[in-house]
């Protein structure tokens, strides 16, 4: 396998079978997800983000990484992991950070409306 480093390939041979390196494609993933919310959504959408929207984007992010990666794991039929963790209950737990990022968001621009209807600014990062 020469798409990874040498060191992830060498140890990708499990009791005779390649294994995908998860591991490595999901942490990837979360910082290019990283990069993407930081400079790319929060430099592009600035006008619109308030204070803690990339924050509460990023638990979204990784929720979603979580749903996405987890049947790639052995053991997703509905069973246990090796390690005897659930896939039921890891996905459940994706989407319970999915959804906490959304009521954070929600949470926050609320907060904001509240802010302007008093007539006080909206809390930015210039503003603090």
């Amino acid at each position: 396998m020469k798409i990874f480093p040498k060191i992830i390939s060498n140890n990708m041979l499990i009791n005779g079978q390649y294994r995908l390196p998860l591991f490595f494609i999901e942490s990837v993933t979360n910082i290019i997800g990283f990069f993407v919310l930081r400079y790319a959504i929060g430099r592009g959408l600035k006008k619109f983000i308030g204070l803690g929207d990339i924050g509460a984007s990023y638990l979204i992010w990784y929720g979603l990484t979580r749903v996405a990666f987890e049947p790639l794991r052995e053991g997703f039929n509905l069973g246990q992991h090796e390690d005897g963790f659930g896939y039921v209950q890891s996905w459940i737990i994706a989407f319970v950070m999915i959804g906490i990022g959304i009521l954070l968001i929600v949470g926050f621009h609320v907060y904001d409306a509240l802010r302007k209807k008093k007539g006080l600014p909206p809390k930015t990062l210039e503003t603090i």
